[in-house]
């Protein structure tokens, strides 16, 4: 699989969850048994509700106009109404009311009036003028008598505010009745004097004509005489006596006029003053009348108590609960902690540094890719005749994966001449002793001949895979010890195959191994064998690898899928090619066939699969295709 993201695809998700699917199913698992015993803990949560209704005006008694009214439609009253049942003025009075504070969990609480708020909820029924009363707690008894209360309360205290909204507004008519009153009889006095001062009762418009009249006539009567008083100064002399008795006339006459016209200046400045003391009287005792009635219909309606809020229903007691959704928070809790495993699993196949798959192979070394080893289950004590051979079955899927490195590396070298092929890998444990012996076999399988040599002399192992003694050995026989004959060894468990053992581990086994002896003797054996396979040291442990693969026809490099560090697998392969070595290809051992697009294809499990006998189960215990241990001790590849 690619370890960029931008180059998965879904099937590579895929097989990633199916790669690590212990380690999601471990925290899916831990997840849901942590939510489980989380939710168990959990006490069961009833709900109680009590229904009462608001209207927006009480009902009338008598027709008389209330101090609060409010508008039919106005939906900002019952808005308001909804905030006060759960405020903390009537949370506090219930809190009072049924001794709250003297119950768990209240007694335990800082502020009882605030964790009672907490647990009511006020739900309106929709389209009506209906309100529930909701409250949620562990206890059934003590919820239902709180959603009662609550609803008890609210309604009290409902009557309460708007009987001190009456109260409160006939205090004030009757202080304004008394001051009113004062007032009106204060300005009929003042009405009252100013008519006594001036000898009069009506300084009204009937008044005022008659002043006029009076005051037209003079007028009227002092223009005749003076045009009389005219035509006697044209007939008479000055000193005549009708002249005079006009003259003398219309002097009278002017200073009447003179004084009705004071008269009515007067007249008219005291109608004013009049009016006035006589509009404030009628005003203030219109007012006081006002008053006075409106103060006595709050008196009736103190008596009438009208409520505007009814209960409908109280609440009953619940008999099964409404919580805690266990089924739901464990169901989350798994969903989470499937989500968790998945962001490891994904998290791990991003930042890997190993070799995985073919791709990751190709990709970093470069060279021909020979074929999988996949991971096996191998029997802890083979049978007779199969301790040489690693896999359980020769008609595996193991096996034939062995087969098709083999079919590979004969498509690759040609087949008119033998060959010389040194098996290494980049560190210890990686299989190349597994994959050397299982080599050999497969083409000895075809009919080739094939010779098997331990060419670790530092930690040789062939030789207790194959029931081979250790000596004599390579080792001998590079130090002049052993002869060439003695060297050549049957394998017991594989009629016809040859092995040469290590031998007895020398102090310098570089300079040994570089002695022209072993080529020349590489070149005899060439003549008598088709296939050469030296299982030689990590190509990273020991330089004798450097010193071999100078000589080898062919390098096969084995990479251990999932567990060799790719810097590492780099840094072997660069060492072979820095010498010289000719690397013909690669082997990606213990490696999960199903990572690889596309494996459906060409690999199927349960095609080589075989059934075991009915009552029988296989023996053996699971382990990675890998060196089997010596003795009874477990050790990896040396």
């Amino acid at each position: 699989m690619p370890n960029r993201p931008e180059d998965w695809q879904l099937d590579d998700y895929l097989r990633a969850m199916r790669l690590h699917r212990w380690t999601i199913l471990l925290f899916v698992l831990g997840s849901s048994l942590l939510g489980f015993s989380r939710v168990i803990q959990k006490p069961n949560i009833y709900r109680a509700s009590a229904r009462i209704l608001i209207e927006t005006q009480a009902p009338r008694v008598v027709q008389f106009q209330e101090i609060a009214t409010t508008s039919p439609g106005d939906r900002s009253f019952l808005q308001t109404e909804y905030q006060v049942i759960s405020s903390y003025a009537v949370m506090s009075k219930v809190v009072e009311d049924l001794n709250l504070a003297s119950f768990p969990p209240f007694s335990q609480a800082k502020d009882p009036a605030l964790m009672l708020q907490s647990m009511v909820l006020v739900s309106p029924v929709r389209a009506t003028k209906l309100v529930d009363i909701i409250v949620i707690g562990t206890k059934p008894d003590l919820i239902t008598r709180i959603a009662n209360g609550v609803a008890e309360t609210y309604a009290r205290t409902n009557l309460e505010r708007r009987r001190d909204l009456t109260t409160g507004g006939a205090q004030w008519l009757r202080e304004e009745v008394d001051r009113m009153e004062t007032r009106m009889r204060e300005s009929q006095i003042k009405l009252q004097e100013f008519r006594e001062q001036h000898g009069a009762t009506d300084f009204g418009d009937q008044t005022q004509s008659s002043v006029l009249q009076r005051l037209q006539a003079l007028n009227v009567t002092l223009n005749k005489v003076r045009e009389d008083r005219l035509d006697a100064e044209m007939k008479y002399r000055e000193k005549h006596p009708t002249l005079l008795e006009l003259m003398a006339k219309e002097r009278e006459l002017q200073l009447a006029l003179f004084d009705q016209e004071q008269k009515a200046l007067e007249l008219s400045r005291l109608s004013i003053q009049y009016t006035a003391l006589l509009r404030e009287s009628k005003t203030s005792e219109a007012i006081y009348n006002i008053l006075l009635t409106r103060l006595k219909e709050l008196s009736v309606q103190e008596g009438l108590q009208n409520n505007n809020v009814q209960r409908v229903d109280e609440a009953r007691l619940p008999t099964s609960p409404i919580g805690p959704a266990r089924a739901k928070e464990v169901a989350g809790a798994t969903f989470i902690g499937l989500l968790l495993g998945c962001g490891v699993a994904l998290l791990r196949e991003f930042t890997t540094k190993t070799v995985r798959t073919r791709q990751d192979f190709e990709l970093l070394l470069e060279i021909p890719f020979l074929g999988h080893i996949p991971q096996i289950s191998v029997p802890r004590k083979p049978r007779q005749g199969q301790k040489a051979i690693l896999l359980p079955d020769l008609k595996s899927q193991v096996a034939e994966t062995v087969r098709s490195v083999r079919t590979t590396l004969e498509f690759i070298l040609p087949s008119d001449q033998p060959h010389i092929l040194l098996l290494t890998s980049a560190l210890p444990e990686e299989g190349k002793s597994t994959i050397s012996i299982n080599l050999a076999i497969a083409l000895h399988e075809l009919g080739r001949k094939v010779l098997l040599i331990d060419a670790d002399l530092r930690r040789p192992a062939l030789h207790r895979y194959l029931d081979l003694p250790l000596e004599p050995g390579l080792s001998g026989f590079l130090q002049d010890t052993v002869t060439a004959q003695e060297l050549l060894q049957p394998v017991p468990s594989v009629e016809g195959l040859q092995a040469i053992s290590a031998g007895l581990t020398p102090r310098q086994p570089t300079d040994l191994l570089s002695n022209q002896k072993f080529q020349e003797a590489l070149r005899t054996w060439k003549n008598e064998f088709q296939y050469i396979l030296i299982d030689s040291p990590p190509v990273l442990v020991a330089a004798d690898v450097a010193v071999m693969a100078t000589f080898a026809d062919g390098v096969i490099y084995i990479v251990r899928a999932n567990r060799t560090h790719s810097e590492a697998v780099a840094a072997g392969k660069q060492r072979l090619v820095d010498v010289g070595a000719k690397v013909i290809g690669g082997v990606l051992n213990g490696a999960h066939i199903e990572l690889e697009r596309g494996y459906r294809y060409y690999y199927s499990n349960k095609y080589y699969r075989q059934e075991p006998r009915r009552g029988k189960k296989p023996r053996g215990t699971p382990k990675l295709i890998s060196d089997p241990p010596p003795a009874s001790e477990s050790v990896g590849e040396l």
